[in-house]
C-alpha cells in the first residue's frame, strides 16, 4: 500500500484526535474561577481592604468604631480573613473574621455604613455582581457577632 494513498485518512485521524483533545481541555478549563480569583486575588483584596478602611476611618458614619485601632495589623488580619473566606488558600485558622472585628465597638448602623463603603469599593474595583453578592452574603451573618444595637 502506498503511503500517499493513506495520507488523507491519517490526516483525518490526526485532526480528529487534536479536535477531541482540544474539546476535552476546554471542558476541563470551564471550571468557574474561585471568588478569590474573581475579586482580583491578593492584589485585588489588598486594594479593596486598603481603600475601604482608608475611607472608613475618615467617614463620619464609621470612624468612631475604628478609633484607636492600629491599622496595619488590622488590615492584614482582614485581608487574610477575606482571602480565606473567598477560597484563596490563606491560612486564617489563628483568628476568625469575627475575632478580628470583635474588639471594635460598631453599632449596627455603623456596620451597615461599613458594608456600604465595601460595596462601593467593590463596584470601583469592577467586581462582578455575582462576586460582590457572594462576598457580602458571607459577611452578613457576622454583623451580629460584633455590632451592638443602635442606642
Amino acid at each position: 500500500m502506498n503511503v500517499l494513498s493513506t495520507l488523507p485518512r491519517r490526516l483525518t485521524s490526526v485532526f480528529l484526535v487534536l479536535g477531541l483533545s482540544g474539546l476535552l481541555l476546554a471542558c476541563a478549563s470551564n471550571e468557574a474561577p474561585s471568588l478569590y480569583a474573581r475579586l482580583g486575588g491578593e492584589k485585588g483584596l489588598t486594594t479593596l481592604v486598603d481603600r475601604s478602611i482608608a475611607r472608613a476611618v475618615q467617614d463620619p458614619r464609621t470612624r468612631r468604631g475604628l478609633a484607636g485601632v492600629t491599622l496595619p495589623p488590622f488590615k492584614q488580619h482582614l485581608r487574610v480573613q477575606l482571602c480565606s473566606l473567598a477560597g484563596g488558600g490563606c491560612n486564617a485558622q489563628d483568628q476568625t473574621l469575627s475575632g478580628t472585628l470583635k474588639g471594635l465597638s460598631f453599632t449596627a448602623s455603623e456596620f451597615d455604613a461599613l458594608v456600604d463603603i465595601l460595596r462601593e469599593e467593590l463596584d470601583q474595583a469592577g467586581a462582578g455582581a455575582a462576586a460582590k453578592s457572594q462576598l457580602l452574603r458571607m459577611l452578613a451573618p457576622m454583623k451580629h457577632d460584633f455590632a451592638t444595637p443602635n442606642a
